[in-house]
């Protein structure tokens, strides 16, 4: 998954913790082991929010030269394992 966006008057409101709970309960039932996504550099806030979901940073590609066409230079790859003691979501569904 590349990640996911709420528009900016929307933000703050609880919508993208459902989109990624929904995610995972989806992801649990069909029995898929993990998540990954990626998120731009210059969203911290969104890195927060899936590290506060249980999403672990697994890597960071930088884009020093695209930086004018992508708006952004890196990107970490977080990676959310389904079913884990960590992901309290997950563990409802398989309960």
């Amino acid at each position: 998954m590349d990640g996911i966006s709420v528009s900016r008057p929307a933000r703050n409101s609880g919508i993208g913790t459902k989109l990624i709970n929904e995610l995972k309960n989806y992801t649990c039932s069909e029995d898929y082991r993990s998540i990954c996504l990626a998120v731009i550099g210059t969203n911290p806030a969104a890195k927060r929010l899936y590290e506060r979901l249980g999403f672990v940073a697994a890597k960071t590609t930088k884009f020093r030269c695209w930086r004018w066409l992508l708006g952004f230079s890196a990107a970490t790859t977080l990676e959310c394992t389904i079913g884990s003691a960590a992901d309290p979501v997950s563990q409802n569904i398989r309960n």
